[in-house]
């Protein structure tokens, strides 16, 4: 990751953007693997406001990556279940450590709390 990439706690304001990045990584994962029905479906699922409630919950925590002033990625943590619930990056950020560094800030996260995911 460049020094253009940060890591911090999602805000309100992220919430259709995290949509965004969550939608096309599930997307590009699933794609050979489901066809359209059950991916449509899926995708019905997914609400911008599911992330609100997240940031809004004590006992979670929901990061993202945003590199050169957009959102490329985040992760979600359910510290009362002691799991991570999500972590995606935007496929076309693929293969370039963000992934990574997003697991690094989920580690640091979880470690605050007594929790180890890795």
């Amino acid at each position: 990751m460049s020094l253009l990439t940060i890591l911090r706690p999602a805000t309100v304001q992220d919430c259709q953007a995290i949509h965004n990045a969550h939608l096309h990584a599930a997307q590009f994962a699933c794609i050979r693997s489901y066809d359209e029905n059950v991916l449509q479906a899926w995708e019905a699922l997914l609400d911008t406001e599911s992330y609100r409630h997240t940031i809004d919950d004590p006992d979670k925590a929901l990061w993202v990556v945003e590199y050169k002033g957009a959102i490329r990625g985040f992760f979600q943590v359910d510290f009362k279940e002691a799991q991570l619930d999500a972590l995606y990056v935007h496929p076309i950020f693929h293969n370039q450590g963000f992934g990574y560094g997003i697991a690094e800030a989920c580690r640091r996260v979880g470690a605050s709390c007594r929790i180890e995911f890795f």
